[in-house]
């Protein structure tokens, strides 16, 4: 079995004497043995995993200037639990047949609250388009990637 001063850093693979990038990502002033390092490692890869709303967000504004359509933030005047996101198209794009839509994005295994599916289902019965997007997979039904 190989001590942890033998072996390079699993965290940033530099060679063992080298600084050590560490957790933070900012060069340490001295060299380690791999030391706690793990934990860190653990921790970056669990983060990496979780999905945010943001991350879905940002995902739907990329897919959308793909299609050469534009967001906009949505918020209503004196009433509250308006979707997120305004998805307009236009008329020479492949979703130029699509109408604008609204989408609620929500992390994964999240749903939209009791004031906002209600909201969602007025502005359905009003004819408006309304999706609540909580995984890349759903935007990818919605909208393909191009």
């Amino acid at each position: 079995m190989k001590s942890a001063l033998n072996a390079a850093c699993s965290f940033c693979q530099v060679a063992p004497g080298e600084p050590c990038v560490g957790a933070s990502g900012y060069p340490q002033s001295t060299p380690h043995a791999g030391r706690g390092q793990s934990r860190f490692a653990v921790r970056r890869k669990r983060l990496a995993k979780k999905i945010k709303e943001g991350n879905i967000r940002e995902a739907l504004d990329a897919r959308v200037k793909a299609y050469g359509g534009e967001t906009r933030a949505v918020s209503w005047l004196g009433r509250k639990n308006a979707p997120d996101v305004l998805c307009l198209f236009p008329v020479g794009s492949p979703a130029a047949g699509w109408s604008p839509a609204f989408v609620e994005a929500k992390r994964p295994k999240k749903t939209a609250t009791e004031a906002q599916a209600r909201e969602h289902e007025r502005m359905r019965e009003a004819g408006c388009v309304v999706l609540v997007v909580t995984t890349i997979e759903e935007l990818d039904k919605w909208l393909p990637p191009l």
